[in-house]
């Protein structure tokens, strides 16, 4: 939700609609056939969503995964503590503190994202069609 807030505040829709446009000159109605080049940039990019959605992902899982292998520690130092009356709490109060954190460079992070992602299709629909 807060991708799709971010895209609209920054014109996202403008942008695409405009590309779309871009698309009816550069590949007019009725081309069937695409430089197969164009493929292979396809292909590649896929490694770029590959690792923004694990640098978008990272931080969390990182984090959470060391409060729960430290729950399992104390788990087996302490058997008589309860792990789910001090895990639960503990993971949703770091979970939210975490997340407060990474908001605040979530903006850049994403207008970065959005700019280079249209960039890309530009890029990829001038290199579609054949000389």
């Amino acid at each position: 939700m807060i991708t799709i807030l971010m895209f609209l505040a920054l014109d996202g829709h403008l942008m695409v609609i405009e590309l779309l446009a871009v698309t009816f000159k550069t590949l007019p109605i009725g081309t069937l056939r695409f430089d197969p080049g164009a493929w292979n940039l396809i292909a590649h990019y896929g490694s770029t969503i590959f690792l923004t959605g694990l640098l978008l992902a990272l931080p969390m899982v990182g984090t959470l995964l060391i409060i729960n292998l430290a729950m399992g520690i104390l788990n087996r130092v302490s058997p008589q503590l309860t792990v789910f009356s001090v895990g639960f709490p503990a993971t949703l109060s770091v979970g939210l503190v975490l997340l407060m954190v990474v908001m605040g460079d979530l903006g850049q992070f994403l207008s970065r994202l959005l700019e280079n992602t249209l960039r890309f299709m530009e890029y990829l629909i001038s290199n579609m069609a054949l000389p």
